[in-house]
């Protein structure tokens, strides 16, 4: 007897989208339905969403009842997607027969959606709900924040309040706090948050809110901010979308994607003739769980260090009164506040002032003395009765050097030693700008490894409830599961090491500008963004495209160190002083010449005129001369060391010529290296990319396996955070080039590299 043949005519299944009222959430889970009902359709199957079929009640009760018998009565629907609340109730009450899938409700069981077998009250109808939902947000709700008095907004479906604030109550007072509820409702007669929260007439500690419907625009954040204003943080059921706005909390019990592939799972095998009741509606109770860090801040709780490793963040943004700091700026204020620097500025000045003070040593020294006593008749008599009981004496003196070639030299070597105090505070703004420079790339680095990280452990995370969802719908356990629970495990393990070390590069720029170690500060990366630094990259290798190109360069830069490298400059500044030295050590031997003159007056002498009066006024003028003869071998002893502390100086010259050479040519070959593992990075991440999605696609709809989509995620993961390494890996070899030179970051240059070209 002859089979019958498959029938592969095309099937076409026409949806229909009935939705309470606008809601961000509502969109993006209609989008996400589509996609995968394309995805794991059969291919004689073709689904259709047709524009006429689409409602959204606009939040009025009402409306929702008319729309809903309007999109019963079009026969061209064969199954009817809904979306929050009143929906499934009306299109039940319009007498609805076709399948039904509930895609975006509260609490389908406490609604009355859900019978006492577990089973939905109606056939045609599915559900999915997540188990325990309220027992698990209240608590950990009430293990993060401390609460005394929670207050309850909750938009109810129907007539379902009482057995909600029944159960909330019981679960409070498990829990040690009070519940207060209250009702709110605009003209349309839907409920209303801001009024509901004014009629709570109660001071709360914190405020649950599942689900902020009717809620549209920036409301939901006007909303979330006015509470947090007040102190009071309000936990969400929606997931990344309330904690962006300005929820404190929530848990994201599933991804949008992965209960849409349960959704649009359930309505294939709809499409097959399964009755929609007796489809699975409970999918894994394993959340991510999500926190708006601003909020802790703003109602001035302490953010507690487990949510890093539990959670997804979503940082806060730093303070409008922060400062904001560019390379070129961090670096500015490394100069103007590090107090190190600023102590090297004041050995230079000190320097100024010695050489200033050897000069005085050549100028004219002018000393004026006096003196009046009063002797008694003793020491008169003593005297032969010569002198007076009050006697003056004044005098004023003038010693001048005429010869000194000692002098000179000492002269000669504080002006070299200031010379030499300048170069010094020249290497250590080198110094300290190249440490500015390594702290600020790092602090950039960690932001951008953490922000990689982060993206990675929400890769993990979505295959990881993607697998649980694929378990479920195979009813088989899946290593899947584990396995990607594992990844995403070690993933916040990493997010916490890297939380740590932006930490640690974040107190260390702040040592270095002089601030606090937890002062709180943003960074400009102009100049280091990606894009800049590929086009700075490409500039580079158009500057050392051969390798005699190269040598070139390197050769240029070396002559320029030798020439201009503080480290160079301060060997030889060295040499000469102690050469100065040596000439001061000859010129011991040297005679010295002197002018010394005075100007006096004397009042102490008995007068006895006309025979004597003593000439009060007189004066004398003449030179010293000195000849050193025999010094006792001092200077010979002194001229041996001298000697020999040369050599040493003139050794250790070459010794660093031949490092900054060394320096130099090292940080070349790092800046070429770099310079080519970027460019082969770059070329990786845009091959890999599209990969990513397809493997992840692919994993979805069944045809490759978890291992497949793991691997995609962690390669691409992989080659961004080598892209990322090498990219701050040639931005740190600019840096080191620029110091090993001796070039600092002048006026108008944002980079090192910027600098070098």
């Amino acid at each position: 007897m002859a089979t019958a043949a498959p029938d592969t005519r095309l099937k076409i299944f026409r949806i229909g989208i009935l939705e309470a009222g606008e809601h961000a959430p509502f969109a993006g889970m209609r989008a996400a339905y589509r996609a995968q009902l394309e995805r794991i359709a059969d291919s004689n199957t073709a689904v259709v969403f047709s524009p006429n079929a689409f409602y959204s009640a606009g939040w009025n009760r009402d409306s929702c009842r008319t729309m809903a018998r309007q999109l019963v009565a079009q026969p061209s629907v064969d199954i009817i997607g809904a979306l929050g609340p009143w929906v499934v109730e009306d299109l039940i009450a319009a007498g609805c027969t076709k399948p039904i899938v509930a895609l975006y409700r509260a609490d389908p069981i406490s609604e009355g959606l859900v019978g006492a077998d577990g089973r939905p009250v109606v056939s045609n109808l599915t559900v999915d709900i997540v188990p325990q939902r309220l027992r698990r947000d209240l608590a950990t709700f009430a293990a993060v924040v401390p609460i005394k008095k929670l207050g309850v907004l909750y938009f109810a479906s129907g007539n379902e309040r009482p057995r909600i604030m029944a159960a909330i109550d019981s679960i409070g007072r498990a829990l040690g706090f009070e519940v207060v509820g209250a009702e709110g409702y605009n003209s349309a007669g839907t409920f209303a948050f801001f009024k509901a929260y004014s009629a709570l007439n109660t001071k709360v500690d914190a405020v649950y809110a599942p689900f902020l419907w009717d809620m549209e625009g920036d409301k939901p954040k006007e909303f979330y901010d006015r509470l947090a204003s007040q102190g009071v943080p309000v936990y969400s059921s929606e997931g990344r979308f309330a904690v962006e706005r300005g929820a404190i909390l929530s848990r994201a019990d599933i991804t949008q994607d992965a209960q849409a592939w349960f959704d649009a799972w359930k309505t294939v095998r709809i499409m097959k003739g399964e009755k929609p009741a007796d489809l699975p509606t409970s999918y894994p109770d394993v959340p991510t769980l999500m926190a708006n860090e601003a909020v802790f801040q703003t109602v001035k709780l302490q953010f507690p260090e487990d949510l890093l490793s539990q959670s997804e963040i979503i940082p806060a943004p730093v303070a409008p009164d922060a400062q904001r700091y560019s390379l070129p700026d961090a670096i500015r204020r490394g100069l103007d506040q590090n107090p190190g620097h600023l102590a090297t500025y004041e050995l230079m000045t000190a320097a100024a002032a010695a050489a200033s003070r050897a000069w005085s040593d050549y100028l004219p020294q002018v000393n004026g003395t006096a003196s009046l006593y009063h002797f008694d008749n003793n020491a008169v008599f003593n005297d032969y009765e010569e002198t007076k009981n009050n006697r003056t004496v004044a005098s004023l003196t003038l010693e001048q050097q005429l010869v000194s070639l000692g002098t000179i030299r000492t002269i000669q070597i504080e002006s070299g030693k200031k010379r030499l105090a300048d170069n010094t505070f020249r290497q250590d703004s080198l110094d300290l700008t190249l440490a500015v420079t390594s702290a600020f790339l790092d602090c950039v680095k960690a932001d951008e490894l953490l922000a990689a990280s982060v993206q990675y452990r929400r890769g993990v995370t979505y295959c990881l409830e993607m697998a649980r969802t694929g378990a479920i719908i195979s009813g088989q356990s899946s290593p899947a599961v584990d396995r990607l629970r594992a990844e995403q495990l070690a993933a916040s393990a990493r997010i916490l090491e890297l939380v740590r070390t932006r930490g640690a590069a974040r107190i260390l720029l702040n040592s270095l500008l002089n601030q606090a170690g937890d002062t709180p500060f943003a960074l400009d990366s102009t100049g280091v963004s990606p894009n800049e630094c590929v086009h700075e990259q490409q500039i580079m290798v158009r500057l050392m495209p051969t390798l005699s190109r190269k040598t070139e360069v390197r050769d240029y830069l070396i002559s320029e160190g030798l020439a201009v490298n503080p480290r160079a400059i301060h060997s030889s500044r060295e040499i000469d002083i102690q050469r100065l030295g040596l000439a001061r050590n000859s010129a011991r031997f040297f005679p010295t010449l002197n002018l010394r003159s005075a100007l006096d007056y004397t009042n102490r002498l008995r007068d006895y005129p006309p025979v004597f009066v003593e000439k009060d006024f007189s004066w004398y003028v003449g030179v010293d001369l000195k000849l050193p003869l025999f010094l006792g071998g001092d200077r010979l002893k002194e001229r041996r060391q001298l000697k020999a502390e040369l050599s040493g100086l003139e050794y250790r010259r070459d010794q660093t010529s031949l490092e900054i050479m060394r320096d130099i040519s090292t940080e070349t070959d790092r800046l070429m290296s770099t310079l080519r593992q970027s460019d082969l990075l770059q070329e990786a991440l845009t091959v890999q990319s599209p990969q990513l999605e397809t493997a992840v696609g692919d994993f979805v709809s069944g045809r490759s396996s978890y291992l497949e989509a793991l691997d995609a995620v962690r390669s691409g993961f992989d080659i961004g955070t080598a892209a990322i390494s090498a990219r701050f890996a040639y931005l740190q070899a600019t840096a080191k080039l620029s110091y090993a030179v001796g070039w600092p970051l002048v006026e108008g240059k944002s980079t090192p590299g910027q600098v070098i070209l």
